[in-house]
């Protein structure tokens, strides 16, 4: 099922900018991997049909969680570090106050004689 995921959330996102007759900006928490401990294999999915929606939809950003979490619990704890990083995500792309607001995310891969270069979004210093 979670290959519905970035469709659906699509849609929502949809639904609510003409409800609010506004192009809303969306600020989403990625899920644990905590809360799939006892489905392992659906969370890279479901991870990367939220990455998949943050590249897709304008103005819809996403918090990394992957450090956070209470095992088995889809609602993460502790709250205030994510809140603290939807602040920091919402000054800098909602505000225009500037600054990083998310970790790297792999952009691609390129063979290189026998080595491989990786590429990543928002690592301008790494």
């Amino acid at each position: 099922m979670s290959e519905y995921y970035c469709g659906l959330f699509s849609l929502m996102v949809k639904s609510w900018r003409q409800a609010w007759d506004d192009k809303l900006p969306f600020i989403t928490v990625q899920l644990t991997p905590h809360a799939f401990a006892v489905a392992p294999r659906i969370w890279p999915n479901l991870i990367h049909q939220q990455i998949k929606a943050t590249r897709t939809i304008d103005d819809v950003y996403m918090v990394t969680t992957s450090e956070l979490g209470t095992y088995g619990n889809v609602h993460s704890l502790p709250k205030f570090p994510i809140g603290e990083r939807m602040f920091i995500t919402a000054q800098s792309q909602v505000y225009g106050k500037g600054g990083e607001y998310c970790g790297p995310i792999f952009k691609k891969a390129e063979k290189d004689g026998n080595r491989l270069r990786l590429y990543f979004d928002h690592a301008e210093s790494g």
